[in-house]
């Protein structure tokens, strides 16, 4: 990691700047919700998660529709999942994704828990409730 954001690159590197209402794993217990969620695909072992400071951003709801031979295809929300990698430029790592299509826990996921503003992040606008964050 660069000391000062703006210093002249010694190598390649590329950082996507994301906006979105990030969520700290630990205060929701994910893990424990494990059961209700569809569909995980990390690149870390769900066990070794609460040893690393981990976030998610809600990422895509997608609504219910019908599948073309007529079954329905229930509603889902995807969740991007982060590790912190350094808290002082805001910078995560992405390390997976997880959807659930239970709506208790959906809801459960996007509802705010309180302390939003003083998650890290690059930014954070108490309108929207939305971080920027930066993904190496």
């Amino acid at each position: 990691m660069l000391d000062n954001v703006f210093d002249i690159l010694d190598g390649p590197a590329v950082e996507l700047k994301v906006i979105g209402r990030l969520r700290p794993t630990a205060r929701m217990g994910l893990i424990e919700m494990e059961s209700s969620i569809t569909h995980w695909d990390f690149h870390i072992n769900i066990r070794d998660m609460d040893k690393k400071e981990l976030y998610y951003i809600p990422w895509v709801e997608a609504p219910e529709r019908q599948a073309p031979n007529g079954n329905c295809i229930p509603a889902k929300l995807i969740c991007i999942m982060f590790e912190l990698v350094d808290a002082c430029s805001a910078r995560f790592c992405r390390i997976g994704a997880f959807s659930v299509d239970q709506k208790e826990i959906r809801t459960q996921i996007l509802e705010p828990q309180g302390g939003e503003g003083q998650i890290r992040g690059w930014e954070y606008d108490s309108v929207t409730g939305n971080h920027t964050i930066y993904i190496v």
